[in-house]
């Protein structure tokens, strides 16, 4: 089956959109004129006279199918602005595929900023790393070597370690937050110092 209107059909059709005007002929170009404005301001095409074409074609194929009731311009204009939204819609899709960025392109895009963001990270570790080297080397000998031991030697057992340091387990807990607390801010003054 043809998409063409035949004759018959067409007249049918046009009786059944224009036929409350006086003059049908001038309604059909006023709505006419008042979608190519519609696609003035909603469409990035700038052949705004054949999509205006377009809705109009349809307008015409969907009232030879179906019961259309329009009553007035505002009427026949509601059910125009209704279709025109999905011609627009398809012309942007249709435009969109036309203009893609070339694979290889975007390929290389992508990788240079996952390099620039895995650079940017490497270099905020190496920062971070030299701050908590240089705030360690200012912190007592004891209180260096119980997080040595607390997060080295005796990692997983810290129990162990606080019945050679005579405390309690809950104890040590403590000592090691309030050293890790300690060195954070330590580290982060650095850090905004440098």
């Amino acid at each position: 089956m043809s998409n063409e209107l035949t004759e018959e059909v067409f007249h049918r059709a046009f009786t059944k959109l224009f036929g409350y005007a006086d003059d049908p002929p001038a309604a059909y170009e006023q709505l006419r004129q008042k979608l190519v404005q519609y696609f003035r301001s909603n469409s990035h095409s700038y052949d705004r006279e054949s999509l205006a074409d377009k809705v109009m074609d349809r307008l015409l194929k969907i009232a030879g199918k179906r019961y259309v009731r329009v009553e007035d311009d505002e009427s026949a204009y509601r059910f125009a602005s209704r279709v025109a939204y999905f011609v627009n819609l398809e012309q942007r899709r249709q435009d969109d595929k036309q203009w893609e960025f070339p694979e290889d392109l975007s390929l290389d895009l992508v990788k240079q900023d996952d390099f620039l963001e895995a650079e940017a990270r490497r270099q905020t570790a190496e920062r971070r790393a030299t701050a908590l080297e240089a705030c360690l080397a200012q912190l007592k000998p004891k209180d260096r070597e119980l997080l040595s031991d607390y997060y080295g030697k005796y990692h997983g057992h810290t129990k162990r370690l606080a019945l050679e340091l005579g405390i309690t387990h809950e104890t040590l807990r403590i000592r090691v937050f309030r050293l890790k607390v300690r060195l954070k801010e330590m580290v982060d003054q650095y850090l905004n110092n440098s």
